[in-house]
């Protein structure tokens, strides 16, 4: 028989999904780093700024990332008692990464495949294992924070450019399903104090996409 339980809003999940996403450089590895007690996945290889000594596994290929994600479904009580918070940095090389490992493959078998073609084929797999990887770390924010980063993107609108995390629609589209919050990064340099100042704006625009 199936367990009915009881939905009490004193019981809110405590940990949260969040994305952060902005163009190169504007400080969203070191703002990502600040996090509770994090596991850093490295995958940008954007780790020397980072300040605070921090654990952070460095992630050469998709295989790697996929074998350092199920270590972590089978050992979640070892991983639980060191860590609060996964930081994957980012799921936009992740997809890069996921969509390199399906063409190899694809090469593999079949040799006489032209190595620069990309098939609607492949993307449609990309997609699927991606949605899978975004499902399972959607699931492990019940342990855990899960703390993403991603590059951003101009895309058209009716209203004008957009700002918008850098994946394909279709990966967006879920991804944002997933997220509690998601913010949009941004440097302005301040004439009047000679300096630059960092923002994150956790309001949906016309301009930038964002969820609180």
């Amino acid at each position: 028989m199936i367990k009915i339980k009881k939905f009490n809003p004193v019981e809110l999940p405590t940990k949260i999904k969040l994305l952060i996403y902005g163009d190169p450089g504007v400080g969203k590895t070191v703002f990502c780093s600040q996090a509770p007690t994090p596991l850093f996945i490295d995958l940008e290889k954007g780790m020397a700024a980072v300040e605070r000594k921090i654990d952070y596994v460095s992630i050469t290929n998709f295989k790697e990332f996929q074998e350092l994600l199920n270590d972590v479904i089978e050992n979640k009580d070892e991983y639980q008692s060191k860590y609060e918070t996964i930081v994957v940095d980012s799921v936009t090389e992740l997809q890069k990464r996921s969509l390199d490992f399906i063409l190899e493959k694809a090469m593999q078998n079949n040799i006489s495949r032209d190595p620069n073609l990309i098939t609607q084929q492949d993307w449609g797999k990309n997609t699927e294992s991606m949605r899978k990887i975004l499902r399972t770390l959607r699931d492990l924010s019940e342990y855990f924070n899960i703390v993403l980063t991603a590059l951003s993107r101009e895309i058209s609108s009716e209203e004008g450019l957009v700002k918008r995390p850098d994946l394909t629609p279709s990966l967006f589209s879920s991804l944002n399903s997933y997220l509690d919050i998601m913010g949009y990064m941004m440097t302005k340099k301040e004439e009047k104090e000679n300096k630059v100042s960092r923002y994150l704006i956790f309001a949906n625009t016309d301009k930038f996409v964002a969820k609180s």
